[in-house]
């Protein structure tokens, strides 16, 4: 939005304008991509293994994210905010050791 610039007016011809350039980013279609390609590849893994292992592997992502955002973006991480990471990623992990019950074929 730094590139498209601030919406100053809330009339539909100036938010439908500042819609199209910000859809035309580069930087939102690599996102649209890149998050594309992670549910299609979320959608083949899920037919591989249970969704509790896979929600073990997702959970780093909430990790990642925070320290991307933080190290790259310059964004605050709160204290509650990694308590919260702590606490999903826990939350995942026990789920996480349960034993595998993925059976190979298809039914």
């Amino acid at each position: 939005m730094r590139e498209v610039g601030d919406i100053t007016s809330f009339s539909p011809v100036n938010l439908v304008s500042s819609g199209i350039a910000s859809l035309a980013s580069p930087w939102v279609v690599l996102g649209v991509v890149l998050l594309a390609l992670f549910f299609a590849a979320h959608t083949l893994v899920l037919s591989w293994a249970d969704l509790s292992y896979v929600l073990l592997v997702t959970s780093a992502g909430y990790v990642l994210v925070a320290v991307l955002s933080a190290t790259f973006l310059g964004e605050t991480v709160t204290p509650a905010r990694w308590a919260g990471i702590v606490l999903i990623a826990s939350g995942v992990g026990v789920v996480g050791s349960t034993p595998v019950s993925t059976v190979g074929g298809n039914p």
